[in-house]
């Protein structure tokens, strides 16, 4: 599946940052993960972490896709549902380290019509936006390629509520 790192061992880790991180599950749904400060992130998304949040940032910028479920309350799960309305299953780390959680990335608000990186809405240009080709062509190339953009978590399935395997 590929080597995840946490906070202490790799230099470019955003130590005590609540950041977002793309992947792609086994079906090429994208996913974004919060990292609550201190989640594991992958050591090819480290490695190219300004290419990648920039790819991050796009995607969250692209117009409202779809609509969304959102899984738990909270006061404020505005990350999570711009996300999800934008096709992303979003997830978030449930520290045990601040708050005695699971350990483990969870599910918290998931998409009605889930984005694929094969998704012919990123390529469509009824959407209003140009760039939603452009985006689409850097997701395909960056999620999949050798280019450390984004990563691919090919032996999950994002539709799961709780992903044991980034544990």
């Amino acid at each position: 599946m590929g080597e995840l790192t946490t906070s202490h061992s790799h230099p470019d880790y955003p130590h005590g940052m609540d950041v977002e991180w793309l992947g792609i599950d086994g079906a090429g749904r994208i996913a974004i993960f919060t990292t609550a400060g201190d989640g594991p992130i992958p050591t090819a998304v480290l490695d190219a972490w300004s290419r990648h949040r920039a790819l991050c940032d796009r995607l969250l910028a692209m117009p409202k896709l779809c609509g969304c479920e959102l899984l738990v309350r909270m006061p404020w799960p505005d990350d999570y549902l711009a996300a999800a309305l934008r096709g992303c299953y979003a997830f978030d780390w449930q520290s045990r380290t601040f708050g005695g959680g699971s350990g483990r990335y969870e599910l918290q608000a998931r998409p009605t019509r889930p984005l694929t990186v094969d998704d012919p809405r990123l390529g469509d240009s009824r959407l209003g936006d140009s760039r939603l080709g452009e985006l689409g062509a850097a997701l395909r190339e960056g999620l999949r390629g050798e280019t450390g953009v984004g990563y691919r978590l090919s032996g999950l399935d994002f539709t799961s509520r709780v992903l044991g395997a980034l544990a």
